[in-house]
C-alpha cells in the first residue's frame, strides 16, 4: 500500500446539503456543554497527550472539531494559546461560554468547516494539533490537512468497532452503508508512517447513552444521514416514523458501543 492507494480508496461521502448536518450538531450542542469533567486527571486522551508532550507556556494548539471546547478549555492552562475550530455555530457559542466561565483567555474559537477550509490559514502554525472523537478528520485530505498544520506533535482519537443503535438501522432501512472506522484506523496508521513518522496508538473501549426529545432527535439523525446521502421526501418521513415507533415519551434513546483508538505521532 502507498499513499496514492489511500487518497484514492480513502474518501469521505460529502453531500452538499451541509447546512442539515450543521444544524444535526447544532441541536446538540447543549448535550457537550462542559462542566469540568474532562481534565487531565481522569480524561484518559488528555492523559495520553501529557505522557507523551511536555507543554510549555510557548506552545501554540489547533483543536480541529473542538465542538463545546471541552479539550480547548483543559489544555489552555498548559500553552501559549488554543484555537478552536468547528462548523457548528451553537458548538462554538458554547465552546466562548466555557473559556469565560472558566476564566480561559488563550482560547480563541473559530467557525471553519475542516473539509472545505484553506490548508494554507493553519499551515505549520501549531506546536501541537490534535482532534478528539470528530468526523472532521475522516479521509485521507482531511488527515493531511491536519498534518500540515502541525510543526511538530499530533494527536487524534477516533471511535472504531463502532456500533450505534438507532443511526444504524436506520442506515439499513435506507439501503445506506456503514462507515467502516476501523478501515479508517488502518488507513490513519498507514498514512502518518508512509510520511516517515512512528504512529504510537493505545485503545479504550467505551459505551454512550444519549437520550434526545423527539424534535431534536430528527433534527440530529436527518442531519447525520444526509450528511452520507440525499434523501428524498419519502425516505425523510420514513426516518421521522421510524424514531416516532422507538421514541418513548417524546424521546429517543440510542446505545453506542465503540473502540477508542488514539493515535500520537512526531515529525522529526
Amino acid at each position: 500500500m502507498d499513499l496514492s492507494y489511500i487518497k484514492e480508496h480513502w474518501t469521505k461521502r460529502v453531500n452538499d446539503d451541509r447546512l442539515s448536518c450543521i444544524n444535526a450538531w447544532n441541536s446538540s450542542a447543549k448535550d457537550y456543554i462542559y462542566d469540568g469533567s474532562v481534565n487531565f486527571e481522569n480524561n484518559s486522551f488528555l492523559k495520553f497527550m501529557r505522557d507523551k508532550v511536555k507543554f510549555t507556556s510557548e506552545m501554540n494548539v489547533l483543536d480541529i472539531g473542538c465542538g463545546a471546547g471541552a479539550y480547548s478549555v483543559a489544555v489552555a492552562p498548559e500553552v501559549r494559546k488554543v484555537v478552536g475550530v468547528d462548523f457548528s455555530p451553537e458548538m462554538l457559542k458554547e465552546a466562548k461560554s466555557a473559556a469565560e466561565r472558566n476564566g480561559i483567555s488563550n482560547a480563541e474559537f473559530i467557525r471553519r468547516d475542516w473539509y472545505y477550509c484553506d490548508e494554507n490559514e493553519f499551515k505549520s502554525q501549531y506546536d501541537i494539533v490534535f482532534a478528539h472523537t470528530t468526523p472532521a478528520i475522516s479521509d485521507y485530505n482531511s488527515l493531511m490537512k491536519m498534518m500540515y498544520a502541525s510543526r511538530k506533535y499530533c494527536f487524534l482519537c477516533m471511535p472504531a468497532r463502532r456500533s450505534d443503535e438507532i443511526l444504524d438501522s436506520l442506515r439499513l432501512m435506507l439501503g445506506m452503508k456503514k462507515p467502516n472506522t476501523d478501515e479508517s484506523a488502518a488507513f490513519i496508521f498507514d498514512t502518518v508512517w508512509l510520511n516517515g513518522c512512528n504512529p504510537e496508538t493505545v485503545y479504550e473501549n467505551k459505551t454512550w447513552n444519549s437520550r434526545k426529545t423527539f424534535d431534536d432527535a430528527v433534527t440530529w439523525y436527518l442531519g447525520r444521514l444526509k450528511e452520507e446521502k440525499c434523501l428524498n421526501e419519502k425516505e425523510e418521513e420514513s426516518v421521522i416514523r421510524f424514531l416516532s415507533n422507538v421514541s418513548i415519551n417524546g424521546y429517543v434513546s440510542e446505545t453506542i458501543k465503540t473502540t477508542l483508538v488514539s493515535f500520537f505521532w512526531e515529525f522529526k
